[in-house]
């Protein structure tokens, strides 16, 4: 565009220099019409634009990673006049498909009401304001342009994928929640499971005496084998760690993963805590699946732009936890001072998992992940591209031997 205005300012020189010296009816004429064009296109950009009005809609306020969000504009030209060039600049939008969508031409009859509408996937969590639509108008011959910026106020809420997982064995306590497990000595006394009779071997504290009396036989009562588990979920926020993660990609999977933890955890009505040391300190906790939107309101506000190690933040955040909880360390870089944190931990009766968000194999990391489990502390591998039922499903406490 400025060298269209480079070459209509050369044009202008000439044809003034010529009706100066040239004189004549022509000469004037022309230059009369040259300067009429030029307020014309002057005032179709300048003057005109305040007959442009707009509205935005989308198909709903909340969506998750991964789905389809729909944006639609309209575009009105209230004017007589038609106008003749606008580049659209979806700069709200931008920020859901991350930059993917390009701008866009087009002309606008009088009276037209243009209908725009995209498509994208949303990539990452978080609030987006999507109402900033940036017109750029020029004139017919490009001398001119003006810069229309809409800006309604329009927020999305994007919250974390939840992948749903079948099944995970955590280890059971004396605490919150419960869990099937094998063994005998989890029975739940106020449970029953089924009765039937009595045989050698059966303990007497069992026997169901009425209806025993009853039968004329001795029947004894089986009860639910069931344990009590409270899961402590913690985040590496500090921002050192996602140095590399120019794309959010790390970030995305690690909130991703966390999300689908507890989406699980309290479903089965486990009592469930996340622990997240960002800018801010985040403590949250409940129990039951209808306290899932909370977690993931929390875990839609996280930034890993923390300061604070995670190896501090677990070793002040553990000091308060009672002996035989449960803890699921989610994070992306597994440092020697993390791994001797973690077996000093296990010490205290702890009961630890380290789910380590990562596409890199190492010998390095292959080594610290055999010196956790010979201390009966999992480590779960999760690469970028991986799904998470197949990592996360099953037991969560086969140690190396």
């Amino acid at each position: 565009m400025n060298k269209n205005r480079r070459n209509f300012a050369l044009l202008f020189l000439l044809l003034m220099l010529w009706a100066v010296f040239a004189g004549g009816r022509l000469p004037y004429f022309i230059f009369t019409v040259f300067i009429t064009i030029l307020l014309f296109s002057y005032y179709s950009v300048y003057g005109y634009t305040r007959h442009i009005s707009s509205f935005f809609w989308t198909n709903k306020k909340a969506f998750s990673v991964g789905d389809e969000i729909e944006i639609g504009y309209k575009l009105n030209n209230t004017g007589i006049l038609p106008i003749a060039y606008v580049e659209i600049e979806f700069k709200g939008a931008n920020q859901v498909s991350s930059g993917n969508i390009p701008r866009e031409l087009c002309f606008i009859k009088p009276f037209q009401i243009l209908n725009i509408k995209k498509s994208m996937i949303c990539c990452h969590r978080g609030f987006y304001d999507i109402g900033n639509l940036v017109l750029y108008v020029r004139d017919l011959f490009h001398i001119f342009e003006k810069t229309v910026d809409f800006d309604h106020i329009m927020m999305l809420e994007i919250y974390p994928r939840v992948v749903e997982v079948q099944s995970m064995n955590f280890p059971a306590t004396e605490y919150f929640g419960t869990v099937a497990v094998p063994h005998l000595t989890y029975e739940d006394y106020t449970s029953l499971e089924s009765l039937q009779k009595y045989v050698q071997g059966d303990s007497i504290k069992k026997v169901h005496w009425k209806l025993s009396a009853k039968m004329d036989q001795l029947y004894v009562k089986n009860y639910e084998l069931s344990g009590n588990t409270r899961v402590h979920i913690f985040l590496d926020g500090e921002r050192n760690s996602f140095s590399g993660d120019t794309g959010r990609m790390i970030e995305e999977k690690l909130v991703e993963t966390a999300a689908s933890v507890i989406a699980y955890v309290l479903k089965k009505d486990l009592a469930t805590a996340l622990h997240i040391q960002w800018q801010e300190r985040t403590y949250i906790e409940g129990r039951g699946i209808e306290k899932l939107p909370y977690f993931l309101k929390e875990l839609m506000r996280f930034q890993p732009n923390g300061r604070i190690t995670i190896e501090d933040f677990i070793g002040t955040e553990c000091r308060m936890l009672s002996e035989g909880s449960t803890l699921m360390m989610m994070i992306v870089q597994l440092t020697e001072t993390l791994v001797y944190k973690l077996v000093r931990l296990k010490e205290k009766r702890l009961k630890l998992i380290v789910v380590l968000i990562s596409n890199q194999l190492s010998e390095d990391i292959e080594k610290k992940t055999i010196f956790l489990k010979r201390n009966r502390i999992d480590v779960i591998q999760i690469g970028l591209q991986e799904e998470l039922p197949g990592k996360l499903e099953g037991s969560l406490w086969t140690s190396a031997k």
